[in-house]
């Protein structure tokens, strides 16, 4: 059969499982390829090309990736679909599939398929019964007839042994050629031009209370990853085939797993790859032995997320349990291997008080990232903070949810996002100022102040000096 996979999120930095579900299907015998682009948006604003492209494909099957904040965009897409090739069948996959279920066949008339979990095994169980001319759910699949007559179950369990071995890394030769573009594919801006982000994990064992992993059936709760072997041989070829001098590990806790980390790191060594990257570190499980090992196999950023300075709100709203002595350790571990750090600031989460919020600024500069994203806390659909908060929040469309727009949403009538305490004025010109003030742009200046070593400074000259 041949199957096209419309990825609705941002393709360098989100299509790994798309991107790996695309090279499965194909090991198995299928051809396949993948659409995507900045985002479902920029994709729609160029239908004639969607357009030619499947015209020229036909393929039998077509995939839709989803996060909830693009869900309005499956109508319009499905709708492209059917006026270019009429009646083939469309499956909906990704996180907002599995949160919601039965209810995207509800809101989408064009939906005839909706996949719940990891996809590896129910995708091509599905392509075969339809190669053989039959239709139905498979298990992890739910077909639209059978829709509340069957219930929606999971896709199937997870290997025992915990590791990913047994998927095909994520290839970004299966991108359509109309769709392949390499400027796209480039890791985290604070690395070298010649970057990739990789993904060599999944799950977290955590429960922060505004993240969508929370309610999906423990399939992203279950920490899983590839194995160190496999990783430092994808690696060593990455860098090889795309000559990169910088990696981005997009992995959320990249030190969960401490004798996975230390495998890996050492592996670097052992191959002798040469490359700068960036990881994610939680601050409760930062380790200093280990870390300093990451530093020696070319880390030089620690990505630390702080979310929140007030202990109220980060421990008992967002549920992270973390505490201030345990992320300011991590912050100092970085700073004396002389790595750069990336912080998190999350504001306006609910019921915090204008008195919290100027704690958690307090506590966030006094750890002084490099830089840092900074955003308004927004409960998406289906986490235990939007459960709770629920009657507080007023939407109009899923597109309200996603969190680069939410400033937007203050002054409008429609949408509702007050469930915090504080002044809405007040509120966002706090977060303009701090999110200036720690934004890349303006720290990756060599007036950055407080540079805690003499080796930061110059890789901040050295990739001011790439960048031009």
């Amino acid at each position: 059969m041949k199957f096209v996979l419309v990825d609705f999120q941002h393709i360098g930095s989100g299509g790994f499982g798309t991107l790996g579900l695309v090279t499965l299907v194909r090991k198995l015998g299928h051809e396949a390829s993948l659409i995507g682009g900045e985002d479902v948006i920029q994709l729609l604003q160029d239908e004639r090309k969607i357009r030619q492209v499947l015209s020229a494909e036909k393929p039998d099957v077509i995939g839709l990736s989803v996060m909830t904040p693009y869900a309005d965009y499956i109508g319009p897409m499905g709708d492209l679909v059917r006026q270019t090739l009429g009646q083939v069948p469309i499956i909906v996959g990704g996180y907002h599939s599995t949160i919601f279920g039965s209810q995207v066949f509800q809101e989408n008339q064009c939906v005839d398929y909706v996949a719940v979990g990891d996809a590896e095994d129910s995708l091509p169980a599905l392509l075969e019964r339809l190669s053989s001319g039959h239709g139905g759910s498979v298990e992890g699949i739910l077909a639209r007839e059978e829709a509340g007559s069957v219930p929606v179950k999971p896709a199937l369990a997870p290997k025992s042994d915990d590791t990913l071995d047994h998927i095909p890394f994520a290839d970004e030769e299966a991108i359509h050629p109309a769709y392949y573009n390499p400027a796209l594919m480039r890791g985290h801006g604070s690395l070298p031009l010649s970057s990739r982000y990789v993904l060599y994990s999944r799950g977290c064992p955590f429960r922060c209370s505004f993240c969508q992993i929370e309610n999906d059936g423990g399939f992203r709760t279950r920490y899983r990853r590839y194995s160190a072997e496999l990783v430092t041989a994808h690696l060593e070829e990455m860098i090889k085939r795309y000559e990169l001098k910088g990696v981005c590990f997009l992995d959320d806790n990249f030190t969960l797993d401490k004798d996975w980390a230390q495998a890996v790191c050492e592996g670097i060594l052992r191959k002798g790859l040469k490359f700068n990257w960036w990881a994610q570190v939680r601050g409760n499980l930062a380790d200093y032995d280990l870390m300093r090992l990451m530093r020696r196999a070319g880390c030089i950023v620690a990505a630390i997320t702080i979310e929140s300075g007030n202990d109220r709100i980060r421990r008992q709203v967002m549920c992270k349990d973390i505490t201030r002595e345990e992320i300011h350790r991590a912050y100092r571990m970085a700073k004396r291997l002389g790595m750069l750090t990336q912080g998190t600031l999350m504001m306006g989460s609910p019921t915090e008080t204008w008195e919290e919020c100027l704690d958690s600024i307090d506590f966030f500069r006094k750890m002084d990232p490099d830089w840092a994203g900074v955003l308004l806390t927004t409960p998406l659909p289906g986490t235990s903070m939007h459960a709770r908060y629920a009657d507080r929040i007023r939407v109009t469309c899923y597109r309200d949810y996603d969190i680069a727009l939410q400033e937007s949403h203050y002054g409008r009538d429609d949408v509702e996002m007050a469930f915090h305490k504080i002044d809405p004025t007040a509120l966002l010109e706090a977060l303009h100022q701090i999110r200036h003030e720690y934004s890349y742009a303006e720290r990756a200046k060599p007036s950055l102040r407080n540079i805690s070593s003499r080796q930061r400074l110059l890789w901040m000259l050295r990739h001011r000096k790439q960048s031009r």
